[in-house]
């Protein structure tokens, strides 16, 4: 008698409009799944008709196939809620993916907002079978914040896009002028230029590598490229859009002088292995996952909040050659640790044994 394929339920409901790290996570895995012969998925929406929202789905996931629905089926086997939180109910066996806990290490001062941001976390804590996450970093994390058992955490790394480690790639882009693939960049009037993949969240820490960059190079001669950052708010910063696009992405990391990343809190940091699976030196805070995943290969701030500390960093990746050619070998070496194949194998992997095991016993891991 053949072999029944597993019958997968992801919640779904995200992939049309995250374009962070996260929504890259999924679409990355939901790629590779759709390779597997033996793997049927459905993907979860929030909608009245999911039928409609079909062919919006296949653009952003082609080459799947699938049905769509707003419940969790009653015959599927296994449920993955790849959001950090459980938004979909049922009786059934939950994975969940929980990539950080920002949510309670710097909480909303506003009780119902705050209990919006974490609930959906404790949800996942309390129905999860087994849970994946990012890092050794993150796992910790999620230990002390929400006492899950660590034997149940099973840490598989996000990866650079198949595109950044493309050598063909690369060559054809060095030979372009970047204004023509990133027409914002104008104002660079040749230049060369640190980049920052950032955010307006206090925990990216961007104000105070805004400072940093101003005194370090005070004339002007370095610029400083950041994408999700308010023009208004950093006026001699160049602001760009955080763009999907990745060809529009690799090129900004390929032509950068440095990735600089000077964030506060990172479970993971996806920024940093594309730029160093493109030769891009990375400099970096030396905090949280980063020296986790970066090893040796980026130059590392031991003083996070120091603003000379990064005034020192940026002169230095500016001025020492030497410096920037070691990272950029060593960065394409450490980043090809890095694949989108090895991560979906082995979530895949966990999915096929934690069905085998249902029902599960770790269900309710955690009472509150």
């Amino acid at each position: 008698m053949p072999k029944r394929p597993l019958h997968l339920a992801i919640d779904g409901h995200n992939l049309l409009t995250d374009q962070r790290g996260i929504g890259r996570y999924v679409r990355e895995i939901l790629k590779r799944f759709a390779e597997e012969q033996e793997l049927e998925l459905t993907l979860l929406v929030r909608s009245l008709l999911p039928a409609l929202l079909k062919r919006r789905m296949q653009r952003i996931v082609p080459g799947i196939a699938y049905t769509l629905r707003n419940a969790v089926p009653q015959r599927c086997d296994l449920v993955w809620h790849p959001w950090n939180g459980t938004f979909f109910q049922s009786n059934k066996t939950n994975v969940v993916t929980i990539h950080d806990t920002h949510p309670f290490d710097i909480p909303e001062s506003d009780p119902i907002k705050r209990r919006s941001q974490q609930e959906p976390f404790l949800t996942s804590a309390r129905k999860a079978c087994r849970v994946l996450t990012v890092s050794a970093y993150a796992a910790e994390c999620i230990v002390n914040v929400l006492a899950i058992p660590r034997d149940v955490i099973h840490i598989t790394h996000l990866a650079p896009a198949v595109e950044f480690c493309d050598e063909t790639a690369t060559i054809v882009s060095s030979a372009l002028p970047i204004s023509s693939a990133v027409p914002e960049t104008t104002r660079l009037a040749g230049r060369p230029y640190l980049l920052c993949i950032s955010s307006m969240d206090r925990v990216k820490n961007f104000s105070l590598l805004y400072e940093a960059w101003q005194e370090a190079f005070p004339t002007g001669d370095v610029a400083l490229l950041a994408t999700g950052i308010e023009q208004e708010a950093y006026p001699k910063a160049i602001a760009l859009p955080r763009d999907s696009n990745r060809e529009r992405l690799g090129t900004l990391y390929r032509k950068a002088l440095a990735l600089v990343v000077p964030s506060l809190s990172e479970s993971f940091g996806l920024p940093v292995v594309e730029a160093m699976s493109i030769g891009t030196p990375v400099v970096a805070n030396s905090v949280c996952a980063l020296p986790e995943i970066a090893g040796d290969a980026a130059l590392f701030v031991d003083r996070p909040e120091s603003r000379e500390a990064w005034i020192d960093a940026l002169r230095r990746i500016h001025h020492d050659t030497d410096l920037r050619a070691t990272l950029m070998t060593r960065g394409r070496l450490r980043a090809a640790a890095f694949s989108w194949q090895k991560t979906a194998d082995a979530t895949l992997a966990l999915f096929r044994e934690t069905a085998a095991t249902s029902p599960c016993p770790r269900h309710g891991i955690i009472h509150r």
